[in-house]
């Protein structure tokens, strides 16, 4: 009977206190605020997911094909995204920079994350081996595979003797 009393006690004493700017959805308004927020992912039309960003609360679509974005990097005034897009049933780990598709590979896969350090542009994902996933990263479009267990991988850390740089 105890545990049961204290329960009760806890389910009812607790209350949310919210900011009303926080709770009005007012914090970061796109069309007053001086920031420019850029999120990735994809949009639903007839069943299929199409790869796209969006830009404050602008849809900019990135494919005709079914695709999805993981991850988005700004480097300068370039965009870059990182995630897949379905060829022929299978699906191939891309990134896109300014709206232009890059494909890493022809076998299934996905680039989860992506970093742009200067010229060199880091993605983590995967690539399938036999019938599982297998963790990887491309630097520059050249494949390193981690391991050869099932795996995936969704960030990364390239270090250098300068700095850290985290993806």
């Amino acid at each position: 009977m105890k545990k049961i009393f204290i329960l009760f006690v806890l389910f009812f004493s607790c209350s949310v206190k919210t900011d009303n700017n926080i709770a009005n959805n007012n914090s970061i308004n796109p069309s007053t605020s001086s920031y420019t927020v850029y999120c990735g992912g994809y949009y639903t039309e007839n069943n299929t997911n199409y790869a796209c960003i969006f830009k404050n609360d602008e849809l900019i679509k990135l494919t005709n094909v079914e695709s999805k974005v993981y991850s988005i990097f700004l480097s300068g005034t370039n965009v870059y995204a990182s995630g897949y897009v379905n060829t022929n049933g299978t699906n191939l780990a891309c990134y896109w920079k300014n709206g232009n598709i890059i494909i890493l590979t022809n076998v299934k896969s996905e680039a989860k994350t992506i970093y742009v350090n200067d010229t060199n542009v880091y993605l983590g994902g995967y690539i399938y081996k036999s019938i599982a996933p297998v963790a990887c990263y491309w630097t520059n479009g050249v494949l390193i595979e981690l391991t050869n267990v099932e795996s995936d991988v969704n960030s990364i850390v390239v270090v250098n003797q300068f700095n850290s740089i985290n993806i």
